[in-house]
């Protein structure tokens, strides 16, 4: 993927030198083509310059506009423009707007996570310092970490109120970390991820189960230990000899019922 820059000329050589000397580049490792040699006009009246196009490395910033708009068409997004919002160190972002985006968001941001991952693939095959990129749609991930931050709010309550860990469904990465950070802001509660992708999960739990339940077993009275058992007392009331006390066993010949007159 190459960017091309016509240049003019009197000869094809000034022509390439002047583009090469306003892109800082040198002349003999710059790749190139003859578009047109210069020509005179009829009766020698007028020149026409030479044209030279000349081949660049195409930015990643314009290798992920290009492989965006590709994909998009082809998943039938149309009056697709992408524009570059917002920029931090090493990290751009990307908006998209156009017709029929629902279908790049995906459910719960899937499609959206799908195509910021295999763009970032696509534009640190060029040559240069490892670029992050996030590529959005309107306000959909602002509105989708505002989201998460309110459910992980509610949960550590829950977790802080019932002494209890409570685990959140399956999320990406990007979603786990605005839990942690969320959960991070709340005294008593810590959180961290279990399982493994994609199925990793979020556990929010209370810094300090046990004082829960312990306050409420210590209101018990402890059982005295030097009080027999029922078992043990029942046991002692038995007579020791229990030949004193023989057990009457009927005959196995003995008829299981009485003698009946009938009428």
């Amino acid at each position: 993927m190459k960017r091309e820059i016509i240049a003019e000329g009197r000869t094809v050589d000034e022509a390439l030198e002047k583009i090469c000397a306003e892109l800082g580049i040198e002349k003999e490792s710059a790749e190139f083509e003859i578009v047109s040699l210069p020509k005179k006009t009829l009766f020698g009246m007028k020149t026409v310059p030479a044209k030279v196009k000349l081949f660049l490395p195409a930015s990643k910033e314009d290798a992920a506009k290009a492989y965006l708009t590709e994909v998009l068409e082809g998943m039938g997004v149309t009056n697709l423009t992408i524009t570059r919002t917002e920029e931090e160190e090493g990290k751009i972002l990307f908006t998209l707007d156009g017709d029929g985006l629902g279908v790049a968001i995906g459910r719960r941001g899937e499609t959206l996570d799908a195509l910021q991952y295999l763009t970032s693939l696509v534009i640190n095959r060029i040559e240069g310092d490892y670029l992050r990129i996030s590529i959005d749609v309107g306000d959909y991930r602002k509105k989708r970490e505002e989201t998460l931050v309110a459910l992980a709010n509610k949960i550590a309550s829950q977790a802080l109120k019932h002494g209890r860990n409570v685990t959140l469904e399956p999320m990406n990465p990007y979603e786990r970390r605005i839990i942690h950070s969320a959960v991070h802001l709340v005294e008593g509660v810590t959180s961290r991820s279990i399982g493994e992708e994609p199925n990793r999960k979020v556990i929010i739990c209370p810094e300090k189960k046990s004082a829960y339940r312990g306050e409420r077993n210590n209101s018990r009275p402890r059982r005295d230990n030097s009080r027999p058992r029922r078992e043990d007392s029942c046991r002692a009331a038995a007579p020791a000899d229990q030949s004193q006390n023989p057990v009457k066993i009927e005959a196995a010949d003995k008829p299981l019922y009485g003698k009946i007159d009938l009428d």
